[in-house]
């Protein structure tokens, strides 16, 4: 399964490409938690001995996905008045980003991407991005799910995400910076044909 990075990186660019107009940095941070929160599973099964017990179960649905669009619409609706089809919109892509990408990693017990209408678990056989396969963490108690977050699988893992990420997010700003400017290099040539006119 992918990291933090990896998610957030995702929830990230669902908010980059929403067409905001102007920065919102609350709702980038937003998208970035919601492409994680899937992983919220984790917590009761940490609580219960077997950090994996619930993992890559409900939360990992497009019916959760859905689910969290609604709150989130309704959310907004309650609080502003306003905006509850943006928020769902951004919201329910955002998390189902996470579910994507877990998805793409492969993983041997599947998920229930259709929940409620479906309980079947749906799987794929390839893995991308990573460097071993990780010991598995479905049955570890609290002890081996934190051995497994410092295992040096886990680190190249992690590293290889934020290198990734880091790449990527540079290449946009980059991208970003030079379209800012392309319509001054324009400009330039017409101001000076202005300027020397007079």
């Amino acid at each position: 399964m992918p990291f933090p990075a990896l998610h957030a990186f995702a929830g990230y660019s669902i908010y980059a490409l929403s067409k905001n107009k102007e920065e919102n940095l609350k709702l980038a941070l937003y998208c970035m938690f919601l492409a994680n929160a899937a992983d919220l599973d984790f917590i009761p099964g940490i609580l219960i001995g077997q950090a994996g017990r619930f993992h890559h179960d409900l939360s990992h649905s497009f019916g959760a996905a859905i689910l969290v669009g609604l709150l989130s619409a309704l959310g907004m609706r309650l609080w502003k008045k306003r905006g509850a089809l943006k928020a769902f919109l951004i919201s329910c892509p955002a998390y189902a980003s996470h579910i994507i990408l877990d998805l793409s990693n492969g993983h041997c017990k599947g998920m229930p991407l259709f929940w409620p209408l479906s309980s079947h678990r749906f799987s794929l056989d390839f893995k991308v991005g990573y460097l071993d396969k990780a010991k598995s963490i479905e049955t570890a108690d609290l002890g081996g799910f934190l051995e497994h977050l410092v295992s040096e699988v886990s680190v190249k893992r992690f590293t290889l995400e934020i290198i990734f990420v880091g790449a990527v997010w540079l290449s946009f700003f980059i991208w970003k910076e030079i379209k800012k400017r392309a319509p001054l290099k324009r400009a330039c040539p017409n101001l000076q044909r202005a300027i020397s006119l007079k």
